[in-house]
This record gives structure tokens, C-alpha cells and sequence, in this order.
């Protein structure tokens, strides 16, 4: 049996997986819109991972594989449910290796949000690096929240490239309850805390900023 590792995103986490009650396990539900969501979680050993999904309409279940590949093996399991309806709660359980996590037989629950299009761009990035300061941080998964004076957003998260690079569309943000968008602007902070598994974690936060192109990255990060 794989033991999924905990780990927490400030205090945002209590609103976003306020159904998650299992003590051996917690996993974190991202990038929510009106069709698709993101599931990921982190195992103690290199396995496969999928997500169970159980669609309310059609009365079926449904399985989704990590973006990275059906066969994807690792201790970081990144997975997005497409294809799905708007304003729906959905159940599902996730699946490391042979392991199926089923929160002790209530599932897991997340709601999708409203048909919203964002317009225009804005997209911080950089690079993250093992403790060696050398060695890239490649499929470490980047979590992100963004917050002015007033609120929060909804997480948003994304994946280390092969060249240790990330970046995240941050007008694809939302409010929290995912039924509007969450005008971000340069005055904002990123609360980031990047998860690698065996490669190590680090959390940190920047003054929300474009990457215009590549050339004004962040300081690269370096995972502890």
C-alpha cells in the first residue's frame, strides 16, 4: 500500500478540500473551471497514479491518467479531469499504484464552476532547482494562490517542465467559490509552495509580475 504524503497550502485549504477527512491522506483539487480540474497528490514511493472519477450524469466511472503519460511513474501525481459539465459535483477516488483511496468510502468531492473566458495574459515564471543548484526540480508541481487586500483566489497549480521552468496563467484565476474570475494585477502576492516529493519542498512569495517573454523571470528557486 502507498501512503500518500500530507501537505498543505496555507489557509485556503480548508475551503477548497472541505470534505477531505481521511487521516493518512490529503491531496489538492486545482485550476477549477466550468469543464476541467486538477488533482494531484504526493506518494512516498515512485508508482502510477489515476484518478476514479464518477460522473453524476452518466452514471458511470471514469478514468482519468496522469498528464504526463498512462505509464507516468513517480512520487508526484498530476492528473486533470476534462470533459466536464458545468456547475456539477463530482465524486471521485484516486489511485496510486494498486492502492484505490476512496476517503473511507464517502469519496472525495469537488463542484465545477461557471462558463467564464478570460481575456488577455498574464503569466509569471521561473526556474526551480534540487539542493544541489544544479540539478533541475523536473515534475516537482507548483501551487499557487493570489491575493490582494481584500481575497484570496482559488489555487491554481502546474508542472516543472524538463527544463526545470515553470509558468502559470494567472487570468485563468478565480474567486474562490470558481463562479468568477480573479482580476489579478502587479500589486498582488503569489503564495507558492512547490511540491517535489523526494526532491524536497520549498514555499515562498512574490509580488505577482510577467514574465514578458522570458526575459524577467523569477529568482530561481531552490527545493530543500
Amino acid at each position: 500500500m502507498k501512503k500518500v504524503t500530507l501537505f498543505l497550502i496555507a489557509s485556503i485549504f480548508a475551503v477548497v478540500i472541505n470534505t477531505v477527512q481521511a487521516s493518512e491522506n490529503r491531496l489538492m483539487i486545482t485550476n477549477v473551471t466550468d469543464t476541467q480540474m486538477t488533482i494531484s497528490w504526493i506518494t512516498e514511493n515512485e508508482c502510477t497514479g489515476n484518478v476514479l472519477l464518477s460522473d453524476p450524469k452518466a452514471s458511470i466511472v471514469k478514468t482519468f491518467y496522469d498528464d504526463r503519460g498512462k505509464d507516468f511513474v513517480g512520487d508526484t501525481h498530476y492528473i486533470t479531469l476534462s470533459g466536464l459539465s458545468k456547475h456539477t459535483d463530482y465524486s471521485f477516488s484516486i489511485q496510486s499504484d494498486s492502492h484505490i483511496d476512496d476517503n473511507n468510502g464517502q469519496q472525495y468531492q469537488a463542484t465545477t464552476g461557471s462558463d467564464i473566458i478570460p481575456m488577455g495574459s498574464f503569466q509569471p515564471a521561473g526556474q526551480i532547482f534540487l539542493s544541489d543548484k544544479k540539478t533541475f526540480a523536473t515534475n516537482a508541481i507548483v501551487y499557487i494562490v493570489i491575493a490582494n487586500q481584500t481575497e484570496q483566489s482559488a489555487p491554481l497549480s502546474t508542472l516543472v517542465d524538463q527544463g526545470g521552468y515553470w509558468f502559470a496563467e494567472l487570468v485563468n484565476a478565480r474567486r474562490v467559490n470558481n463562479d468568477q474570475l480573479f482580476k489579478v494585477s502587479e500589486t498582488d502576492i503569489l503564495s507558492m509552495t512547490i511540491e517535489g516529493g523526494a526532491m524536497g519542498t520549498n514555499t515562498l512569495e512574490y509580488i505577482a509580475k510577467d514574465n514578458n517573454g522570458g526575459k524577467d523571470l523569477y529568482t530561481p528557486i531552490v527545493l530543500q
